[in-house]
């Protein structure tokens, strides 16, 4: 039997973390419905520069990309950064 119902993530999920994170941060944890349940997550837009990962189980952590000092991810110095991931 084929699952052809694509899985539902909930709506308006927000994290937030303070700045100087290391790398395997864990951001937050994205949930989503499906009829058999949901076998894994893959970040498709909102990604560009490699600064999140996010396991099969959901789990968004910041990448040794996003954890740099000089990144956007990690350095709210001048103002917060907002990443829409989709």
């Amino acid at each position: 039997d084929v699952d052809d119902t694509a899985p539902v993530v909930n709506a308006n999920q927000t994290f937030s973390y303070a700045e100087g994170k290391t790398a395997n941060f864990q951001v937050g944890t994205v949930t989503a419905t499906d009829a058999v349940g949901v076998t894994s997550f893959a970040i498709a837009s909102g990604n560009n520069s490699g600064f999140f990962a996010i396991s099969n189980s959901g789990v968004i952590t910041l990448t040794a990309a996003g954890a740099a000092a000089s990144a956007a991810s990690n350095d709210f110095e001048t103002n917060p950064n907002t990443f829409t991931l989709g």
